[in-house]
């Protein structure tokens, strides 16, 4: 990826992650919304070629031991050794993640498990037997969430990061795409994508909270590939879903 012979480019010195300064400064972000320069480009993680479940993200996030970690790990490995097998150092290294913890529990019901895992470990040992994730903004950050949608307003900053995310979802071709972040409800054409379904499910029956999803397809070369869009990601602090109920949730999805 050429991403990458930016970053390993002794001539961009400090400013080695050329684009993500480029997008810094066409978007105006300051403070922790800005992608972080001096960390190397993270266009996905998992198995691929192997694993068939995808998950879409907006961004790789950023914190500070874990930027650490992860950093050492690209620069002693390489990129591919990094990222590929990232779910099998991930937990090694000693780094947690609600965002793939939880999202491991929501998958084991989708395919189909007896129980979800209990244990930080066993999930990242599920991930890393199934889950690609894929970033459109392959560039880290602490809090950018496109709350003020400043992408969806500069669309040309997006078509080459969508180009190169529907040749990564060609490459790795999966059976089922769960797609999180509003960001993509405004690139869903641009995708490809058609969706057809809204389904709810309950994710805590105290509090009667529920999580939408909406079901489509996405035509990447011959192939006809489900995807499964989040109103609400099932990380977020407002759904408080509880791992049964996600369980549940990932089992009766399944079936649609």
């Amino acid at each position: 990826m050429k991403e990458y012979e930016h970053w390993f480019s002794e001539k961009e010195g400090n400013r080695r992650c050329l684009n993500a300064a480029r997008l810094n400064s066409s978007l105006n972000l300051k403070g922790d919304a800005r992608f972080i320069e001096n960390m190397p480009p993270c266009f996905l993680v998992g198995n691929v070629g192997e694993s068939k479940t995808m998950l879409l993200s907006l961004n790789p996030g950023y914190k500070g031991e874990r930027g650490k970690k992860e950093y050492e790990v690209f620069d002693s490995l390489g990129w591919k050794k990094a990222y590929l097998t990232f779910f099998d150092w991930f937990f090694e290294k000693g780094l947690s993640s609600p965002y793939y913890s939880r999202f491991a529990v929501f998958l084991s019901g989708y395919l189909g498990l007896d129980s979800f895992p209990p244990h930080r470990k066993e999930r990242f040992e599920l991930l890393g037997k199934n889950l690609i994730n894929v970033d459109l903004i392959p560039y880290h950050s602490v809090s950018f969430k496109n709350s003020s949608g400043l992408l969806t307003k500069e669309k040309p900053l997006l078509e080459s990061y969508v180009e190169n995310l529907k040749e990564l979802i060609g490459l790795a071709n999966p059976n089922v795409i769960f797609i999180n972040g509003a960001i993509f409800k405004d690139l869903l054409t641009s995708l490809g994508v058609v969706e057809k379904k809204t389904l709810k499910f309950v994710v805590n029956k105290r509090l009667d909270r529920s999580l939408v999803v909406y079901l489509g397809h996405m035509q990447i070369g011959d192939k006809k590939i489900k995807t499964i869009r989040f109103a609400n990601f099932i990380t977020s602090k407002s759904l408080a879903a509880t791992n049964d109920c996600l369980f549940d949730a990932g089992f009766k999805l399944a079936s649609e």
